[in-house]
C-alpha cells in the first residue's frame, strides 16, 4: 500500500513530481488529501495509539511555500473536517462523511474573491493596446 494518503494516492516521490505540475497563480487548490499538519489528525487503527498526522508532505511545501493559494480544499482524512489558516492560505478539509461513514457534516461554504486585474482593460477600438 502506497503512502502519503494510502490507496487514494501515488507514493511520495511521485506525488512530488505531481504537485510540481501547481500553476503558481492558482487561488483555489482542490486536491483530495491534506497536506501534512493542516486538518490532517488521523484515528489510529490500534487501541491505545495516538492520533497521527496524515498528510503530505510534499503537498505541503508546495502549496506552503510555492503556490500559496488563498484556499486550499480537500477531504479525505474525516476526522479531519473543519478549517484553519496558515494566515496566507485558508484550509479546509470539506470532508461530508465521519470517520465511521455517516454523512453529517454540513457543507462548508465560502467566498472567492475577485482577482483584481492586472492590466487597464482596453476599449474597442480605441488606445494604443487595441489590436489592430
Amino acid at each position: 500500500v502506497p503512502t502519503c494518503g494510502g490507496v487514494f494516492t501515488k507514493p511520495p516521490a511521485a506525488l512530488a513530481a505531481v504537485w510540481q505540475q501547481i500553476p503558481d497563480d492558482v487561488d483555489v487548490l482542490l486536491t483530495h488529501g491534506p497536506p501534512r499538519g493542516h486538518l490532517d489528525l488521523a484515528v489510529p487503527r490500534g487501541f491505545g495509539m495516538g492520533r497521527k498526522h496524515a498528510g503530505c508532505e510534499h503537498l505541503l511545501h508546495a502549496v506552503t511555500q510555492r503556490v500559496r493559494p488563498a484556499f486550499h480544499v480537500f477531504g479525505h482524512i474525516h476526522e479531519g473536517y473543519g478549517t484553519e489558516t496558515d494566515g496566507a492560505t485558508t484550509f479546509i478539509n470539506a470532508a461530508s462523511c465521519t470517520v465511521r461513514g455517516q454523512c453529517t457534516q454540513p457543507p462548508i461554504v465560502f467566498d472567492v474573491p475577485a482577482r483584481h486585474p492586472t492590466r487597464e482593460p482596453v476599449e474597442a477600438g480605441g488606445g494604443p493596446e487595441a489590436p489592430r
